[in-house]
């Protein structure tokens, strides 16, 4: 399974949050991954 980090420019699509399963969109290419509004980690797999 690949992670993404914040800070990460990982692309347009769906991440989950590895640690609590909330859901995250990106909707442009050059979107950086922000820490996870429902717990604040770091750690993210596409959905």
């Amino acid at each position: 399974m690949m992670v993404y980090k914040c800070g990460e420019k990982p692309g347009i699509g769906r991440y989950v949050c590895i640690s609590c399963g909330e859901d995250l969109h990106l909707n442009d290419a050059t979107d950086v991954l922000p820490p996870c509004a429902k717990c604040h980690r770091c750690d993210f797999r596409r959905g």
